[in-house]
């Protein structure tokens, strides 16, 4: 009886474990205002990245980062000013799709934020959309 029960006990042990290391990644992430992502759109490249501002808060500014494998910076590649609800800041720069890109909102940032990617393809430019959203929205995102 004491083989059935400690594979049991440390299975146990182990999912509360590794659930208590998720949480805290999480609100670690969320505390920091940092997202980082892989560029996997179908082009080569873009040559423009564009940020949304779908949360509650006016008049602030992001900066979009080249990173590492390591999520380590490389380089900052802008500067975006979001004002208002549905505003859009976007900067033109050749960015190569497998290129990993951060997202860094003000230290003071008073909201929680999640982000959601897009990407457009147009005739003369190819455009990598991110969109800032508020955690705390009217809906839940699982239907």
């Amino acid at each position: 009886m004491h083989r059935i029960l400690c594979p049991y006990v440390m299975k146990r042990i182990f999912l509360a474990l590794a659930c208590a290391l998720s949480v805290t990644l999480c609100a670690y992430a969320q505390q920091t205002n940092k997202f980082a992502f892989t560029v996997e759109g179908p082009e080569r490249s873009y040559n423009q990245i564009k940020v949304i501002n779908h949360t509650s808060q006016e008049n602030f500014s992001c900066r979009v980062l080249i990173l590492d494998e390591y999520d380590e910076i490389i380089a900052q590649h802008c500067v975006l000013k979001l004002k208002e609800y549905d505003d859009g800041d976007s900067e033109v720069g050749w960015i190569d799709r497998g290129t990993r890109l951060g997202i860094q909102l003000p230290k003071d940032f008073p909201t929680e934020v999640s982000f959601a990617i897009e990407y457009r393809d147009y005739p003369f430019y190819d455009v990598i959309v991110i969109y800032l959203r508020d955690n705390n929205g009217q809906f839940d995102e699982v239907f």
